[in-house]
């Protein structure tokens, strides 16, 4: 029921996280009871090594909010963080982060950013949409990560700028299809 799934403020199970937000079943995080979260910040369980399928789908938070993956969170599922709307304004990615699905930030146009750690290895399709979805997106890996043809854009537009470690420029510019983004490759120094 949608409406019930709407404003789940907590999970009773033996498969639950110890604060009630996370059912975590074999390490995948399969729902987040994120109704009523008011700290403006929320950190994920260090148990989680996947966030699944789905498992954050339409999550329009009561508040406004950034989401922490710990380093144990090697998995972004298909639409893990899908339709998010316009209160999550970040997800905070740790360093383990290797495969991020497809549509993952699909509907998060309340991000404006997104930075990928220098662990990600391969960026699904869909990441970005026209109607307000992340438009600043920062690269830590000096090799480009395997990406689809249609990771950032939209019906062939780009919908992105990118900011990769300046040395990697290049390198970014002449991998399979992040050469149909090359205009809007740019350098940046991580600190």
């Amino acid at each position: 029921d949608y409406n019930m799934h709407q404003t789940l403020q907590e999970i009773k199970s033996k498969y639950s996280s110890a604060d009630n937000r996370c059912l975590v079943i074999d390490g995948t995080l399969i729902t987040f009871a994120y109704w009523g979260i008011s700290d403006n910040i929320y950190t994920f369980p260090d148990n989680i090594q996947k966030i699944g399928d789905y498992a954050c789908e339409c999550s329009w938070f009561e508040y406004d909010i950034t989401l922490v993956l710990p380093d144990s969170v090697k998995e972004i599922g298909l639409s893990g963080f899908w339709e998010c709307g316009s209160r999550l304004k970040e997800v905070v990615m740790g360093n383990g982060v290797e495969i991020i699905g497809d549509r993952v930030f699909q509907g998060c146009y309340g991000m404006t950013q997104i930075s990928f750690p220098a662990s990600v290895k391969s960026i699904g399709s869909g990441q970005c949409i026209s109607w307000g979805s992340p438009k600043d997106l920062y690269f830590r890996s000096t090799v480009a990560p395997n990406i689809k043809e249609d990771s950032f854009e939209e019906y062939g537009h780009v919908m992105a700028n990118f900011y990769v470690p300046a040395e990697s420029v290049e390198a970014y510019k002449a991998a399979e299809y992040w050469c149909d983004y090359a205009d809007a490759i740019e350098p940046y120094v991580f600190e």
